[in-house]
């Protein structure tokens, strides 16, 4: 086709060449996104994980917190009901009197709502 005017031909080379360049060029623009692609992901992964890690140290910090509560707590129940013990037993000392009638009144009240 091109045989017969070598100016078609050059023109047409010419319009291929500008075609491999473009192809060329494309490639490198197309792997430069993918390369900026692949940073921001890793980016957005690390930011990620240090916001689940700042997310995980709070939580374990919550539960310490939370832990160390539970505890004095359960110490101040065990020094009230010890409190609670020792004061018992010092009134019925004092009074056993008192407490065997006290006692006894108590076991009947509820031996009588029991048969109820």
């Amino acid at each position: 086709m091109f045989q017969n005017n070598p100016k078609e031909k050059k023109a047409a080379e010419a319009h291929v060449d500008n075609a491999v360049s473009d192809i060329k060029s494309a490639k490198g623009e197309l792997k430069n996104a993918k390369d900026e692609a692949v940073k921001g992901a890793k980016r957005e992964l690390e930011r990620f994980s240090d916001t689940a890690e700042d997310k995980v140290r709070g939580l374990r910090e919550s539960a310490r917190e939370a832990g160390e509560k539970v505890q004095h707590f359960l110490h101040d129940r065990k020094d009230d009901v010890a409190h609670a013990k020792d004061t018992a037993e010092r009134t019925i000392r004092s009074n056993p009197l008192a407490s065997a009638a006290i006692a006894f009144a108590t076991g009947a009240l509820l031996s009588r709502l029991l048969k109820r």
